[in-house]
């Protein structure tokens, strides 16, 4: 015999669906839905009602759900921590077309488009445009508004991407880091940048600078923060970015 989830609760057996808030009518209608043995389960945004922590909690009992029943589960959210958290597979859709369809980290990790690089992740991946430069010593991103030039690592950009190609370089905030020592990592990146906004989270700060004048958030340690106006020196892993065609918004 099947286990009832733990979320369904019997105080709530002998009300009317009137007397029951939005929240737990979600709640009570996926319980009704589990009972009927079905062969596959639509959620069309369930945790929507719902407040942030009863919010985490569900979706807790909705992976624990899933791999007791084993039973597939379409699942529609427009919450990208939803989206990562749930799915076995993403299929990221975009004014009704299929933008993007694979495992949650593929989606992630190699963004097919800006629209999917920009929808996954908090804070959201920043985008800096630039042009290709290409030297007999490899390529490297010349960032507009008088930025920096950024030397990719070896293989990193197609063969096919010409000299000058407009292109949009994509960065998450974990891969940009407070630079220790005098050497960089291969594939690191480094340059000097001033704090304009600081947001502590406890452990881990999020911190906005200007490179090449377009707004950046990096993902520092609580302490390595520093302080408003100060400059600090910055590391970025150009082995993690992303490279986008700025033509057409889909990756190089």
């Amino acid at each position: 015999m099947r286990q009832a989830p733990r979320f369904a609760k019997t105080p709530l057996l002998g009300r009317l669906p009137r007397q029951i808030s939005g929240g737990q009518r979600q709640r009570v209608a996926i319980g009704r839905a589990i009972v009927r043995s079905p062969r596959i389960f639509l959620f069309d945004e369930p945790l929507s009602n719902l407040d942030a922590q009863l919010r985490d909690e569900m979706r807790g009992e909705i992976k624990r759900l899933h791999r007791d029943i084993a039973t597939t589960m379409i699942y529609v959210t427009h919450d990208q921590i939803e989206a990562m958290t749930l799915a076995d597979r993403i299929v990221l859709m975009r004014d009704g077309l299929i933008e993007q369809e694979g495992a949650p980290l593929e989606l992630f990790e190699r963004p097919a488009t800006t629209f999917v690089a920009g929808f996954l992740g908090s804070p959201k991946m920043t985008f800096l445009p630039g042009k290709l430069s290409r030297t007999a010593a490899g390529a490297s991103i010349v960032l507009d508004g008088d930025g920096p030039r950024l030397d990719l690592p070896p293989g990193r950009i197609a063969d096919r991407a010409a000299e000058g190609m407009p292109v949009i370089l994509g960065v998450r905030p974990e891969h940009i880091y407070r630079a220790d020592g005098m050497v960089g990592a291969p594939g690191e990146a480094r340059l000097q940048a001033a704090i304009e906004l600081l947001q502590p989270t406890g452990s881990r700060t999020y911190a906005t600078f200007r490179i090449g004048g377009t707004p950046v958030t990096a993902e520092l340690e609580a302490h390595d923060a520093g302080r408003p106006g100060e400059t600090i020196p910055l590391g970025i892993n150009l082995n993690r970015v992303s490279l986008f065609d700025a033509a057409t918004q889909r990756a190089i």
